[in-house]
């Protein structure tokens, strides 16, 4: 059998995970096979390249000589050479089949794999993959179905102090482009409104309330304090400028600010400039 391993070190332990070599490990025992490195490979499309050629080299794809199944090159992967048709049909089928396993079990698979995964050195997505499933995913929504049962799951979910920290180390140095700013600002326009708000119905403990205080009063809290660089003076000068012109308006009891272009029916209602009320 010949399978390409990517890897930081060698494993001996790993032999192999096409569908017949694993069936032969089952059927004969670990200890009746040894692993042997036929090659070093600096870059995936080398390795891949080199993986058929041992595997015709050997002619490892002869049931009478070898486990290989495909030519190589490929991971294995002799399902999306399949008809569409045949691929739809064994989707089907693994999905009825993977309903029917039990939540836990379900999670101890997941965590198995990546376990896994990371103990040969393969779970990290190379960018390549990244952009290739962030274009298959372009434009389709999840039905609210799935959604719903995303968030079940992860619900009572905390990242350990050691992910908050990898998070918050990637992220240093990041800036949001104004066009992912607006991007976010339309997704979320609309959302988390109401019973739809995370702290819809909840109330801040006593505890809190003091605590928040506390902040307030000590100037601890918001910006008081803080002194903005001229660069960010500057920033947000050129960002006020770009939003339409804005008067405060009153009527004696209410005092309001509407934009410049709403003043003229204001000001028929009996509405004035200024924000000055009545005591």
């Amino acid at each position: 059998y010949v399978g390409l391993h990517r890897s930081s070190m060698f494993d001996s332990n790993y032999l192999g995970s096409g569908k017949l070599i694993v069936k032969a490990i089952n059927k004969y025992g670990k200890n009746n096979f040894i692993v042997n490195v036929l090659e070093e490979c600096y870059d995936k499309d080398s390795l891949n390249e080199r993986e058929r050629h041992w595997i015709k080299q050997l002619n490892s794809r002869n049931g009478a000589v070898g486990y290989n199944i495909s030519e190589g090159g490929d991971g294995g992967d002799i399902f999306h050479r399949l008809p569409i048709e045949q691929q739809d049909g064994i989707r089907k089928k693994c999905g009825q089949s993977y309903s029917k396993i039990p939540e836990h079990t379900r999670k101890e698979i997941a965590i198995k794999m990546v376990n896994t995964r990371r103990k040969h050195g393969s779970y990290v997505v190379s960018e390549q993959t990244r952009k290739k499933l962030s274009i298959a995913h372009k434009g389709k929504k999840l039905p609210q179905n799935v959604i719903q049962k995303i968030l079940k799951s992860r619900q009572g979910y905390k990242h350990s102090e050691k992910t908050i920290e990898k998070i918050r180390q990637s992220n240093l140095g990041k800036i949001v482009t104004s066009e992912t700013r607006t991007k976010i600002s339309v997704a979320q326009k609309g959302k988390r409104v109401g019973k739809d708000n995370p702290f819809y119905g909840k109330h801040h403990s006593e505890e809190t309330k003091a605590y928040l205080r506390y902040l307030c009063e000590n100037g601890l809290c918001g910006n008081k304090g803080k002194k903005f660089t001229e660069e960010h003076k500057k920033k947000l000068s050129e960002s006020h400028k770009k939003l339409p012109s804005k008067r405060y308006i009153t009527n004696g009891i209410i005092c309001k600010r509407v934009l410049d272009s709403e003043v003229p029916f204001y000001l028929e209602q009996g509405y004035r400039i200024g924000r000055i009320l009545k005591h």
